[in-house]
């Protein structure tokens, strides 16, 4: 079966992030010290994990309405129904190394109803976008209460100047245009002048300004329902910690998780960090085990929830898609085949 094939062609990177993972959450064990993180654990209030979970799910709903909102935008005929299944099933590659993950709901798309990946994938680019943007929203309002260390200011301005820079870019056709006409004369590239012009058109029309200020909106409420989550994991370990200082901490160790798969080892490390430091935490300041639990807890309610959700989905829904797994194999081996 098609979705059987297609699970068994991605079980190697699944394993990839479940190790990478697994190493994570060993050293987190060992510095957070394994007694005390049981003690911290079992003491957590377990009939609010569901509450958890919830929250989550709002997050992946909102952004499957951003999601479904851009496939409108570039008029991408699909039923709200296989719409909610594409997006959901690529949640499965939430901690995939490398892009995998960013071609799979593509490739989903382009089996249901021929989607050109060109046309399709600017989609997936324009979601990290406007998820940055948020972030980047949501850890500003912190910068105007706490007093945070150079490096956070640091990484926050950097990525800030990227995304507009980025986003001004791609709204100037007649550079881009021009940059594309360029390209197309040299050899190597004039066979994929069409792709590319594909590419800026599609990612062209979801920058500008109705389309970004709709979708920055819908992904500003989905990830304050994940940083709400957060302050709840914190509130079981330490009484009337800041709701502002839980959404700063969330969105800019999401922000610094960027690096690597699902953020694995960076955001762990950025939350337990800021989550101990008493310039954002004030008198409600974690110690080793407890910050170590509250990291854990959301990251079992976000990352390895949407692992799951997705996993379901896709294995429920693999009839939908085709070749999907034969697709998929031929992306990969173009994006790893040596350049001319």
């Amino acid at each position: 079966m098609a979705g059987n094939t297609l699970i068994a062609r991605l079980k190697g990177k699944l394993i990839a992030g479940i190790a990478i993972g697994g190493l994570v959450y060993v050293l987190v064990v060992v510095y957070s010290g394994w007694r005390d993180l049981e003690t911290a654990l079992r003491d957590f209030p377990w009939l609010l994990f569901p509450l958890l979970l919830l929250l989550a799910f709002a997050n992946y709903l909102l952004r499957f309405l951003k999601w479904h909102f851009y496939l409108g935008q570039l008029k991408i005929p699909l039923a709200r129904g296989d719409s909610l299944v594409i997006f959901l099933a690529g949640l499965i590659m939430t901690i995939s190394p490398g892009k995998i993950g960013e071609l799979l709901k593509s490739v989903l798309l382009k089996q249901r109803n021929g989607t050109p990946l060109t046309v399709s994938a600017p989609i997936i680019v324009a979601e990290r976008i406007t998820d940055f943007i948020s972030l980047v929203l949501i850890s500003v309002a912190g910068l105007l209460v706490f007093t945070v260390s150079d490096s956070s200011l640091t990484i926050l301005g950097v990525v800030a100047a990227i995304l507009a820079a980025f986003v001004l870019v791609m709204s100037n056709r007649r550079l881009c245009l021009g940059v594309i006409a360029l390209l197309e004369r040299w050899k190597p590239l004039a066979r994929i002048g069409g792709k590319m012009h594909n590419l800026y058109e599609s990612i062209n029309r979801l920058v500008r300004l109705l389309p970004l200020t709709v979708a920055t909106f819908l992904s500003l409420c989905a990830w304050l329902c994940e940083c709400l989550g957060f302050w709840i994991a914190i509130r079981a370990f330490t009484p009337d910690p800041s709701l502002l200082a839980a959404c700063f901490i969330y969105a800019l160790g999401t922000i610094i998780g960027v690096a690597s798969p699902g953020g694995l080892g960076l955001t762990e490390g950025s939350m337990l960090t800021m989550l101990q430091t008493a310039a954002l935490m004030g008198p409600a300041v974690l110690t080793k085990a407890p910050a170590a639990a509250a990291t854990l807890i959301i990251r079992l309610a976000t990352l390895w929830f949407a692992v799951f959700v997705g996993a379901v989905v896709l294995l429920r829904f693999q009839k939908r898609f085709g070749d999907a797994a034969s697709e998929l194999e031929t992306e990969l081996a173009r994006k790893h085949e040596p350049r001319p």
